[in-house]
């Protein structure tokens, strides 16, 4: 014990992340603990730089002064720490004299930036209990799925400061969506890059892209771990389904470029959470180093394109309604689908109400074009309609060009010959077609 000083038990607990910035040196020259006087200490932790200083020392101390710098540039390289990772439970105790301790001995400048709490851990919906054999052990899981899975399944489960439950039977369905992933990128990996033509699809595939890289970046640079994860894996993941999906069949040039593109950027995307696939996969990719090094994915701008994803949306809804339409009314023998879209004019009205979100703003604005005058009827029950529905964030898409484009495939998907804006009126649909809404007869 010592004789003069007494130190509170969480004391030494709460700052020895800064003794970490100089164990390096002080392992690596074998410097020993006689040598580590209070003055060093003092000098490394609260002292602005000083060469005369670190002379002093040098020879109080036996450390050359050299080292010594070195000591104080590490120091003052890794502080501020900017987030101390604890358990909840600690919040009370341990956390709360880590913020007292640091405002007590350190400078301002090096007052810790932020605190990440960590949820609990079940396991199958169970608490975990070391009394009951209720206990994960994670060399166990690892040995069994492999560290990536592990960590992919963890950050995946929940925020950092949220509570977790583990479940074998997820994890085992995450291995095999990693593992196709695995594939995918190994497949892409042989297609060259080249400079393309991009049909509609292709575009929707890199823009949906450039929203995975925002959207992770903008996660991360929260810690929301379990975010990013969604946006870096499943998001891609399902999309690039998707994309498959609607260009199965083609075998072109463009395909081969955008999906050589996803690839790229997916391994990026993907190498914080699991690194050791990543970086096999890096390597069959033809990138240089290590992917852990290489450069964060940035949106490209030339790839944002929110038309091409609405007019996506828009097909995948139609699809869905038609199948919804045929199940209700017990259509399963039908031949074909006719589709009508809406016209212009009631694009412009469901664009003035966007802007003017007011019944008699809207009418105002729109009686000032003679054709609209002559459907005046018409327009205000659409402007009601639109305004009753609140539809204030409806953009234009030209959706006979995005019907057009996707026919074969909304023919494949349903079964059905599909007929776009015919001029026969089948069932008096046509006046029933909506922005973004378009009527449907089945027969």
């Amino acid at each position: 014990w010592d004789p003069e000083w007494v130190i509170e038990s969480l004391s030494d607990s709460t700052i020895y992340m800064a003794y970490y910035t100089i164990s390096r040196a002080i392992n690596k020259y074998g410097i020993k603990g006689e040598q580590l006087i209070p003055e060093l200490f003092d000098y490394i932790f609260l002292e602005e730089r000083d060469e005369k200083k670190e002379k002093t020392l040098s020879e109080k101390t036996g450390i050359p002064s050299k080292v010594i710098g070195e000591m104080k540039e590490e120091f003052e390289y890794w502080y501020p720490l900017d987030w101390r990772c604890s358990a909840k439970d600690l919040i009370p105790n341990h956390l709360t004299f880590f913020i007292f301790n640091h405002v007590a001995l350190f400078r301002r400048k090096h007052w810790p930036r932020g605190i990440a709490v960590n949820g609990y851990g079940t396991l199958e919906g169970q608490k975990m209990s070391k009394s009951k054999g209720n206990v994960l052990n994670f060399i166990d899981a690892i040995n069994e799925n492999g560290a990536d899975v592990v960590r992919l399944y963890i950050m995946s489960l929940a925020e950092h400061d949220s509570d977790f439950d583990w479940k074998s039977k997820e994890v085992s369905k995450l291995r095999g969506q990693l593992e196709r992933f695995y594939e995918l990128v190994s497949e892409f990996a042989e297609y060259e890059v080249k400079p393309i033509e991009l049909k509609d699809i292709d575009r929707w595939m890199l823009h949906r892209l450039n929203k995975a890289i925002e959207g992770a970046t903008k996660a991360l640079e929260e810690f929301r771990t379990r975010t990013a994860v969604q946006w870096t894996f499943y998001s891609v993941l399902n999309d690039l389904r998707w994309y498959l999906r609607r260009t199965e069949g083609r075998d072109d040039e463009a395909k081969r470029y955008v999906l050589r593109m996803v690839a790229d950027i997916w391994v990026r995307l993907m190498a914080p959470f699991t690194p050791h696939i990543c970086e096999e996969l890096w390597e069959k990719l033809g990138g240089e180093g290590f992917v852990s090094l290489a450069k964060w994915p940035e949106p490209n701008q030339e790839w944002w394109n929110e038309t091409v994803e609405l007019e996506e949306d828009y097909v995948k809804s139609l699809i869905e309604d038609i199948k919804e339409i045929i199940k209700v009314a017990k259509l399963e023998d039908a031949k074909r689908a006719y589709i009508y879209t809406a016209p212009e004019w009631k694009w412009k009205v469901a664009e003035v109400v966007a802007e003017k979100r007011d019944f008699k703003e809207a009418m105002s604005e729109l009686m000032k074009d003679p054709e609209m005058r002559k459907k005046g009827k018409e327009v205000a029950n659409l402007v009601n309609r639109l305004i009753k529905d609140r539809a204030f964030e409806i953009k234009h898409i030209y959706e006979e060009k995005a019907l057009r484009e996707a026919k074969d495939f909304i023919e494949k998907e349903l079964g059905l010959e599909i007929i776009i804006n015919p001029e026969e009126d089948r069932g008096g649909k046509r006046k029933q077609a909506m922005p973004m809404k378009p009527a449907v007869f089945i027969e």
